[in-house]
Protein backbone atom coordinates (compact mmCIF):
# COMPACT_ATOMS: atom_id res chain seq x y z
CA UNK A 1 0.00 0.00 0.00
CA UNK A 2 1.22 3.48 -0.78
CA UNK A 3 0.22 6.96 0.35
CA UNK A 4 1.33 8.38 -3.01
CA UNK A 5 -0.15 7.59 -6.45
CA UNK A 6 1.50 4.62 -8.18
CA UNK A 7 1.80 5.10 -11.94
CA UNK A 8 2.96 1.61 -12.83
CA UNK A 9 1.90 -1.95 -12.14
CA UNK A 10 3.20 -3.41 -8.91
CA UNK A 11 4.89 -6.79 -9.18
CA UNK A 12 2.82 -9.58 -7.63
CA UNK A 13 4.14 -11.27 -4.52
CA UNK A 14 4.36 -15.02 -5.11
CA UNK A 15 6.47 -16.39 -2.22
CA UNK A 16 4.56 -16.85 1.06
CA UNK A 17 6.33 -15.92 4.29
CA UNK A 18 6.40 -18.27 7.27
CA UNK A 19 4.53 -17.10 10.34
CA UNK A 20 2.09 -15.00 8.31
CA UNK A 21 -1.37 -15.41 6.78
CA UNK A 22 0.09 -15.56 3.25
CA UNK A 23 -0.10 -19.29 2.54
CA UNK A 24 -3.51 -19.92 4.10
CA UNK A 25 -4.90 -16.81 2.40
CA UNK A 26 -3.83 -17.67 -1.14
CA UNK A 27 -5.05 -21.25 -0.74
CA UNK A 28 -8.41 -20.10 0.63
CA UNK A 29 -9.03 -17.38 -1.94
CA UNK A 30 -7.24 -19.00 -4.90
CA UNK A 31 -5.20 -15.95 -5.82
CA UNK A 32 -1.75 -16.05 -7.37
CA UNK A 33 -0.78 -12.72 -5.83
CA UNK A 34 -0.13 -12.75 -2.09
CA UNK A 35 -0.08 -8.94 -1.81
CA UNK A 36 -3.81 -8.45 -1.03
CA UNK A 37 -3.54 -11.06 1.73
CA UNK A 38 -0.33 -9.76 3.30
CA UNK A 39 -1.50 -6.14 3.21
CA UNK A 40 -4.84 -6.87 4.88
CA UNK A 41 -3.36 -9.28 7.43
CA UNK A 42 -0.43 -6.99 8.21
CA UNK A 43 0.27 -5.92 11.77
CA UNK A 44 -0.17 -2.38 10.39
CA UNK A 45 -3.88 -3.19 10.61
CA UNK A 46 -3.58 -2.82 14.39
CA UNK A 47 -2.43 0.81 14.10
CA UNK A 48 -5.99 2.15 13.97
CA UNK A 49 -6.98 0.04 16.97
CA UNK A 50 -3.98 1.34 18.92
CA UNK A 51 -4.98 4.94 18.17
CA UNK A 52 -8.63 4.42 19.08
CA UNK A 53 -7.61 2.35 22.11
CA UNK A 54 -5.54 5.25 23.45
CA UNK A 55 -8.61 7.49 23.26
CA UNK A 56 -10.82 4.83 24.86
CA UNK A 57 -8.27 4.30 27.63
CA UNK A 58 -8.29 8.02 28.46
CA UNK A 59 -12.11 8.04 28.35
CA UNK A 60 -12.31 5.13 30.80
CA UNK A 61 -10.04 6.98 33.23
CA UNK A 62 -12.83 9.55 33.61
CA UNK A 63 -14.86 6.74 35.21
CA UNK A 64 -12.05 5.50 37.44
CA UNK A 65 -11.13 2.56 35.20
CA UNK A 66 -7.36 2.43 34.68
CA UNK A 67 -5.66 0.09 32.20
CA UNK A 68 -1.91 -0.59 32.33
CA UNK A 69 0.37 -3.02 30.52
CA UNK A 70 4.00 -4.03 30.85
CA UNK A 71 6.44 -6.53 29.38
CA UNK A 72 7.13 -9.55 31.59
CA UNK A 73 9.45 -11.46 29.24
CA UNK A 74 11.45 -11.19 26.05
CA UNK A 75 12.95 -14.47 24.92
CA UNK A 76 13.93 -16.33 28.10
CA UNK A 77 14.55 -13.16 30.12
CA UNK A 78 11.80 -12.69 32.70
CA UNK A 79 10.79 -10.00 35.19
CA UNK A 80 10.89 -11.00 38.86
CA UNK A 81 7.24 -10.99 39.89
CA UNK A 82 7.88 -10.39 43.60
CA UNK A 83 7.31 -6.64 43.78
CA UNK A 84 4.62 -4.14 42.73
CA UNK A 85 4.87 -2.71 39.23
CA UNK A 86 6.35 0.79 39.02
CA UNK A 87 4.29 2.25 36.17
CA UNK A 88 6.59 5.28 35.82
CA UNK A 89 9.50 2.91 35.18
CA UNK A 90 7.37 1.09 32.58
CA UNK A 91 6.57 4.31 30.71
CA UNK A 92 10.27 5.28 30.64
CA UNK A 93 11.51 1.85 29.59
CA UNK A 94 12.35 1.21 25.91
CA UNK A 95 10.88 -2.29 26.30
CA UNK A 96 8.07 -1.29 28.76
CA UNK A 97 9.65 -3.28 31.60
CA UNK A 98 9.16 -2.38 35.27
CA UNK A 99 12.35 -4.12 36.39
CA UNK A 100 15.55 -2.23 35.46
CA UNK A 101 17.69 -5.36 35.79
CA UNK A 102 15.36 -7.43 33.61
CA UNK A 103 15.17 -4.55 31.12
CA UNK A 104 18.94 -4.71 30.57
CA UNK A 105 18.79 -8.49 30.12
CA UNK A 106 15.90 -8.15 27.66
CA UNK A 107 17.71 -5.54 25.59
CA UNK A 108 20.85 -7.70 25.55
CA UNK A 109 18.74 -10.64 24.33
CA UNK A 110 17.29 -8.48 21.56
CA UNK A 111 20.77 -7.38 20.49
CA UNK A 112 21.98 -11.00 20.46
CA UNK A 113 19.05 -12.15 18.32
CA UNK A 114 19.49 -9.20 15.97
CA UNK A 115 23.19 -10.01 15.52
CA UNK A 116 22.17 -13.56 14.57
CA UNK A 117 19.59 -12.27 12.08
CA UNK A 118 16.77 -13.59 14.24
CA UNK A 119 13.88 -12.32 16.35
CA UNK A 120 12.39 -13.03 19.79
CA UNK A 121 8.96 -13.48 21.26
CA UNK A 122 7.83 -12.38 24.65
CA UNK A 123 4.94 -11.91 27.03
CA UNK A 124 3.12 -8.93 28.43
CA UNK A 125 0.67 -8.41 31.27
CA UNK A 126 -2.37 -6.18 31.13
CA UNK A 127 -3.94 -4.97 34.38
CA UNK A 128 -7.27 -3.12 34.63
CA UNK A 129 -8.43 -1.61 37.92
CA UNK A 130 -11.72 0.02 38.82
CA UNK A 131 -13.65 -2.26 36.47
CA UNK A 132 -17.29 -2.54 37.58
CA UNK A 133 -18.69 -5.91 38.60
CA UNK A 134 -21.02 -7.53 36.07
CA UNK A 135 -19.44 -6.79 32.70
CA UNK A 136 -20.17 -9.53 30.18
CA UNK A 137 -23.01 -11.98 30.64
CA UNK A 138 -23.57 -15.46 32.06
CA UNK A 139 -26.46 -15.95 29.62
CA UNK A 140 -24.75 -16.39 26.25
CA UNK A 141 -21.37 -18.00 25.50
CA UNK A 142 -20.29 -15.19 23.16
CA UNK A 143 -20.99 -12.47 25.73
CA UNK A 144 -18.86 -13.93 28.52
CA UNK A 145 -16.19 -11.46 29.59
CA UNK A 146 -13.22 -13.86 29.57
CA UNK A 147 -14.14 -14.95 26.03
CA UNK A 148 -14.44 -11.37 24.78
CA UNK A 149 -11.10 -10.40 26.34
CA UNK A 150 -9.35 -13.47 24.91
CA UNK A 151 -10.78 -12.87 21.42
CA UNK A 152 -9.72 -9.22 21.43
CA UNK A 153 -6.17 -10.03 22.56
CA UNK A 154 -5.82 -13.02 20.23
CA UNK A 155 -6.83 -10.82 17.29
CA UNK A 156 -3.42 -9.11 17.59
CA UNK A 157 -1.33 -10.78 14.90
CA UNK A 158 1.62 -11.98 16.96
CA UNK A 159 -0.33 -13.12 20.05
CA UNK A 160 -0.48 -16.91 20.39
CA UNK A 161 -1.74 -17.40 23.93
CA UNK A 162 -3.84 -15.65 26.58
CA UNK A 163 -3.94 -16.19 30.34
CA UNK A 164 -6.64 -14.63 32.50
CA UNK A 165 -5.89 -14.29 36.20
CA UNK A 166 -3.55 -17.05 37.31
CA UNK A 167 -4.10 -18.60 33.88
CA UNK A 168 -2.34 -21.82 32.97
CA UNK A 169 -0.80 -22.16 36.43
CA UNK A 170 -4.30 -22.93 37.76
CA UNK A 171 -3.87 -26.38 36.20
CA UNK A 172 -1.22 -27.13 38.84
CA UNK A 173 -3.37 -26.02 41.78
CA UNK A 174 -6.00 -27.68 43.92
CA UNK A 175 -9.47 -26.19 43.64
CA UNK A 176 -9.20 -24.79 47.16
CA UNK A 177 -6.10 -22.83 46.06
CA UNK A 178 -7.52 -21.68 42.74
CA UNK A 179 -10.83 -20.21 43.90
CA UNK A 180 -11.27 -16.62 45.01
CA UNK A 181 -12.34 -16.38 48.64
CA UNK A 182 -15.71 -14.69 49.15
CA UNK A 183 -16.19 -12.89 52.45
CA UNK A 184 -18.59 -10.38 53.98
CA UNK A 185 -17.89 -6.85 52.83
CA UNK A 186 -17.51 -3.90 55.14
CA UNK A 187 -20.49 -1.79 56.13
CA UNK A 188 -21.43 1.02 53.80
CA UNK A 189 -20.69 -0.90 50.61
CA UNK A 190 -23.52 -1.61 48.14
CA UNK A 191 -23.14 -5.42 48.32
CA UNK A 192 -22.93 -7.66 51.41
CA UNK A 193 -20.18 -9.81 49.86
CA UNK A 194 -16.77 -9.25 48.31
CA UNK A 195 -13.87 -11.29 46.93
CA UNK A 196 -10.75 -11.20 49.08
CA UNK A 197 -8.54 -12.23 46.15
CA UNK A 198 -8.60 -11.87 42.37
CA UNK A 199 -7.38 -15.09 40.73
Amino acid sequence: MSIAPVDKDVEPVTSPRPGHADLAGVIKYGTGDIRPILERASARETAARVAVGAIARRFLEEFGIVVHSHTVSIGNRWVKQDKPVDWRQVENSPVRCADAEAEKAMMAAIDEAKAEGDTLGGAFELIATGVPVGLGSHVQWNRRLDGQIAQAIMSINAVKGVEIGAGFSLGNMKGSQAQDIIEPSSEGTPFPWRRATNQ
